[in-house]
C-alpha cells in the first residue's frame, strides 16, 4: 500500500470512526480530573489501530507468507497480536 493511498484512507476511516462513536454516544464527560470542558468522543484511535493491523497483515503477507517463509510470518503475527492486546487494554482503560 503506497502512502498516497494510505494517508487518505486513514483520514477517512478515522473520521468515520469518530462519527460512529458520536452516533452511539461513546463520550467522555468531563470531571474534576479532566483536561477538557466539553464531552469528548472516546476511542477515536480505533480506526488507526484497525489500519495498522491491516498494514501489519499486509506486511506479513509481503514478507514471505506466500513463499512459506514461516519465520517472518510468525514474527509478524506476534507483532500484530501484541499490538491488538495493547489496543484492547487501552480501550478497557478508556471505559473504566
Amino acid at each position: 500500500m503506497t502512502p498516497t493511498l494510505a494517508y487518505p484512507l486513514i483520514f477517512v476511516l478515522s473520521y468515520l470512526g469518530v462519527w460512529i462513536i458520536r452516533r452511539y454516544t461513546v463520550l467522555d464527560h468531563p470531571n474534576e480530573r479532566s483536561l477538557h470542558s466539553t464531552p469528548t468522543p472516546r476511542g477515536g484511535g480505533l480506526m488507526i489501530v484497525l489500519l495498522v493491523t491491516a498494514a501489519g497483515l499486509w506486511a506479513v503477507y509481503e514478507a514471505g507468507f506466500d513463499k512459506l517463509n514461516l519465520s517472518a510470518f510468525t514474527r509478524g503475527l506476534i507483532y500484530i497480536v501484541c499490538g491488538l492486546v495493547i489496543a484492547w487494554l487501552g480501550w478497557r482503560d478508556d471505559l473504566h
